[in-house]
């Protein structure tokens, strides 16, 4: 696939998982490979257990699930995409309620993916962990 159908399929992504406030998790599922990794800078804060490095499509899903087991989406909001070869970077904001706590957080949201064929092979997450692990705890 060419670099514009890549971020195509993302710009496609990121707007039916906003607009179905995470509901859709099938969005991304649809373009990993089976062997993708997903890292996370957010892993070690209190309250963000599902925000841990994953090695597999299987445990893309449980990322997922924990996710929204946990929270509930506001809104995802991507401002700039950065694209060059295989590789695209998303800039943008994000907003989450906390399910225990009812506290909603927004944060600035960073996301460097790798494609490989057309899938997504590699995702590096950056956002405020501080900021998020405040909103999952009393």
């Amino acid at each position: 696939m060419t670099d514009d159908s890549n971020l195509s399929q993302l710009k496609g992504a990121y707007q039916a998982w906003h607009d179905s406030k995470g509901a859709d998790a099938g969005v991304w599922l649809d373009l990993m490979n089976d062997e993708v990794s997903i890292y996370n800078m957010g892993e070690d804060a209190a309250g963000l257990s599902f925000a841990k490095d994953r090695q597999s499509k299987q445990e893309a899903v449980e990322y997922l699930t924990g996710l929204l087991a946990d929270w509930s989406m506001v809104h995802w909001t991507p401002q700039i995409f950065v694209n060059e070869g295989d590789r695209i970077a998303m800039f943008g904001k994000t907003a989450w309620t906390n399910k225990a706590t009812g506290k909603t957080v927004e944060t600035r949201i960073a996301h460097l993916w790798q494609f490989q064929n057309g899938k997504i092979a590699e995702l590096t997450e950056v956002f405020d962990s501080a900021r998020v692990a405040a909103a999952a705890t009393a």
